[in-house]
């Protein structure tokens, strides 16, 4: 019935145990989230390393396409219906030249005709799978103005 007060109590092994289990889990969650977000120390200081044949081509394939959409086509959005229709005929141009087969979804977006476009491109073996990109047109993006199509 009375218990001595100089007799101390142990907590339960029990508790112990769940203790260290959280403790545990709490410690893996931090050390986790803290991997996933830390940056460098230090940044990559020294000089590139010179680029072989097929990538300078391939850099200056990707630059003339660029250049091609953003100063000969231009703005490409809902207010410059022509801009976006010549962007479209371009991607899929440029697409199906390398093989892809381009599919049009289209739909409207007050009152306007817009689309989204699936390229794919099927390897050539059984069993070699696919490859699918999409240029991706936004209800947001077009209502903001934005540049409707891009790569997706």
């Amino acid at each position: 019935m009375f218990e001595s007060l100089s007799a101390v109590k142990r907590p339960s092994w029990r508790l112990r145990f769940v203790l260290a289990v959280v403790s545990l889990a709490v410690g893996s969650v931090v050390v986790s989230v803290w991997r996933m977000v830390e940056m460098p120390l230090r940044s990559y200081r020294a000089p590139l390393p010179a680029l072989n044949a097929s990538q300078l081509e391939l850099a200056a394939r990707l630059a003339n396409h660029v250049r091609y959409l953003s100063e000969t086509i231009g703005e490409r959005n809902i207010p410059h219906p022509g801009s976006l229709q010549k962007t479209v005929e371009y991607l899929h141009t440029q697409l199906a030249a390398q093989g892809y087969t381009v599919t049009e979804q289209a739909y409207s977006i007050d009152g306007h005709k817009v689309s989204n476009r699936e390229a794919q491109l099927t390897g050539a073996a059984r069993g070699e799978g696919a490859i699918v990109a999409g240029a991706i047109t936004t209800a947001l993006m077009v209502r903001l103005g934005l540049t409707t199509t891009h790569p997706g």
